[in-house]
């Protein structure tokens, strides 16, 4: 009797447990325009479209929790302000601030790295947070 009352718990619970581990795609973007800045000099690079691919921004949903897939599944805070979704790394090392617009969504990704700062300003595939 206790075997099938634990198998019956471990049924029930089994998909709630899936569910909450679904890895969703929220945010899949290309990248278009980088600036790079230091303390010795700044500026705006366009990207080729090797470097476009190498620097795609994805960000995941797993259960209640947001993940910067593209830099190390950082985990990310997620807010709205007006017509933005800003993601937030919860340790300061960058955001993710995207809008949508009549017929796209642009985005823009940046990162902080010491004293240096890396900005990649985009168009995302969508949007779904």
């Amino acid at each position: 009797m206790i075997k099938q009352i634990s198998a019956l718990v471990i049924l029930l619970l089994t998909p709630a447990i899936c569910i909450a581990q679904q890895e969703i795609v929220v945010l899949k973007g290309t990248p278009i325009i980088q600036n790079k800045s230091s303390v010795e000099e700044s500026g705006n690079f366009p990207l080729t479209e090797s470097q476009q691919a190498e620097s795609r921004l994805i960000i995941t949903k797993k259960g209640q929790k947001y993940y910067w897939t593209t830099r190390q599944d950082r985990e990310l805070t997620k807010h709205e302000s007006g017509m933005y979704t800003i993601f937030l790394e919860t340790k300061g090392a960058g955001y993710v601030k995207a809008m949508k617009t009549a017929d796209k969504v642009i985005y823009m990704e940046h990162l902080s790295i010491g004293l240096e700062t890396i900005t990649y300003w985009g168009t995302a595939d969508y949007l779904k947070p």
